[in-house]
């Protein structure tokens, strides 16, 4: 098996992972609704478990690269257990982000609110600060 190669295709996966994680958070967060909430709170840790199974495959890989022969068949053997999850539950978060951009960008806009003033002059609505106010 190529170490060096796997790790290097995994520092982008897991990076992909982690930038999924951070823009969800900050995209997302806070939702309207509770069922949004928790789909939101799902997808993040689908993008954790995705994060954990890639630093699984690093932490493997590396002690692979100094190991026997006897450690490296090992490693190739448990590589699998951590790869095919690591890379399904990045693609499952992924779509699930996909799912959640399309509902954003369908849904109706903001009704805007209303501006009401309860001003009894035209004078008392100038803040002390400025310069009408002195």
């Amino acid at each position: 098996m190529e170490w060096k190669s796997l790790i290097e295709f995994n520092k982008y996966t897991v990076a992909l992972a982690a930038v999924g994680f951070a823009y969800t958070l900050e995209k997302f967060v806070p939702m309207p609704t509770a069922e949004e909430r928790w789909f939101v709170v799902l997808i993040l840790c689908t993008f954790l478990l995705s994060l954990i199974f890639g630093i699984l495959i690093f932490a493997t890989a590396t002690t692979a690269l100094s190991a026997d022969e006897d450690a490296k068949t090992d490693a190739e053997k448990r590589m699998p257990w951590f790869g095919i999850p690591h890379l399904v539950l990045l693609g499952v978060a992924m779509l699930a982000v996909g799912v959640m951009l399309i509902l954003r960008v369908l849904a109706d806009p903001p009704k805007p609110v209303p501006v009401a003033c309860c001003c009894a002059s035209a004078t008392a609505c100038v803040s002390p600060a400025s310069p009408a106010g002195k």
